[in-house]
């Protein structure tokens, strides 16, 4: 039998003044998270339902208000993460700049980002799900894990 452990967490109960930082602070493990220009703070919501399974691999379904993510290359070196990250949208889009390529993902696009690399994103309101595989996972099934 598989073993899995469950995680929520949600803006929708706290004071909206605070809704954003709770998630900037949820989020530092892995990205610095800002909200977009002109954006205010007041009406920022996000949830996040995630799966632990087997102790690996996390799948989770993320529901938020537009946000930029970045990684960047101190972060990168400081924090070691050594994982990549498989997302797909169900519904906004993001847009991700990864060294001089710019990628779009829209509702169905199916992107992989590799959290060992400096790289920014701008997502809109939007709904994805994502699992996070450790490179030592899913680098053998790869032609060039690298790349």
């Amino acid at each position: 039998m598989t073993e899995f452990e469950r995680s929520s967490f949600t803006t929708a109960q706290l004071p909206v003044g605070e809704r954003f930082g709770a998630w900037q602070q949820s989020f530092s493990a892995l990205f610095d998270v800002a909200l977009p220009q002109k954006k205010s703070t007041d009406r920022f919501h996000a949830n996040l339902d995630s799966c632990l399974l087997n102790q690996q691999i996390i799948l989770g379904h993320c529901r938020s208000s537009a946000q930029s993510f970045e990684r960047s290359s101190l972060r990168t070196a400081q924090d070691g993460l050594d994982y990549f990250l498989i997302q797909t949208h169900l519904h906004g889009s993001q847009k991700l700049w990864r060294g001089n390529k710019t990628v779009i993902s829209k509702p169905g696009d199916l992107m992989v980002i590799d959290l060992a690399e400096r790289h920014r994103a701008e997502a809109t309101d939007f709904a994805n799900l994502t699992l996070i595989i450790p490179r030592p996972l899913l680098a053998p099934l790869l032609l060039d894990p690298d790349s």
